[in-house]
């Protein structure tokens, strides 16, 4: 009777610790390209974090930390002509607890990004291009200079610093918050919400034509409409708040 119990716990204690190195342990994969010619980078994560950063160097790098990885597990790096792909995706059975992994890239400030983001979160500072997004439950925050941004966001929250231009924005529940880098604006920003609030903040004196609507919230507008402006604001809210201010 002894020796079962002894077993009984011998194999509890092997199954613990090979859980707890499972969740600890982590497999590091790295890679350089050349930045001559690249202008795009396009990343998809299912579950884990996507950062990118700004760097003059000339080698992109890319940084991958697989916390959990399944044989179904597949993961993209290369160069095509201008495009730089980075995927961590998942072959046959699809569970998203399957392949997780953190990935962390360096490229020239002047690419476009084409983000995918499952559960993760996704932070680019730098980054002086295009910005188009699809997240899910994590969140987006971007610093940088960008001429474009359109993305849809299930349930994360999304904030822009830097945006030169206009774009469209998606939402299922996440929160929208946009920061205009300058006042000499041209285009149109559209923004629909179905349940979470959208705030824009523009350098005084920018003026816009703004039509803003909410079937349940509040709307603040501290720049008015200028019926001539060359930006318009289009936003439009199921339930929540819409706000434009001033900085």
């Amino acid at each position: 009777m002894l020796n079962l119990v002894l077993l009984s716990a011998l194999a509890s204690l092997v199954f613990v610790t090979g859980v707890e190195a499972k969740a600890a342990g982590s497999v590091v994969e790295t890679k350089e390209f050349p930045t001559a010619g690249l202008s795009n980078l396009e990343a998809t994560n299912r579950s884990g974090a996507i950062r990118i950063t700004a760097d003059r160097g000339a080698k992109a790098k890319v940084r991958v930390s697989k916390t959990v990885w399944a044989p179904t597990c597949v993961l993209t790096l290369e160069r095509v002509d201008d495009r730089l792909v980075v995927r961590v995706e998942q072959s046959g059975f699809v569970d998203s607890d399957d392949c997780r992994a953190d990935v962390d890239i360096r490229v020239p400030k002047s690419v476009n990004l084409t983000i995918a983001e499952g559960s993760g979160t996704v932070d680019i500072k730098g980054i002086e291009g295009k910005l188009d997004f699809k997240i899910g439950s994590g969140n987006l925050k971007a610093d940088g200079q960008f001429a474009i941004v359109s993305g849809e966001s299930g349930s994360g929250d999304v904030t822009v610093k830097g945006l030169v231009g206009g774009g469209k924005l998606d939402s299922g529940s996440g929160n929208f918050e946009v920061r205009f880098a300058k006042t000499a604006l041209k285009g149109e920003l559209e923004i629909n919400v179905a349940s979470g609030n959208a705030k824009l903040f523009f350098p005084k004196g920018t003026k816009v034509q703004s039509h803003l609507t909410v079937a349940s919230g509040k709307v603040v507008n501290e720049l008015g409409d200028s019926e001539n402006a060359d930006f318009k604001v289009a936003m439009k809210a199921a339930s929540g708040n819409l706000t434009i201010k001033s900085y």
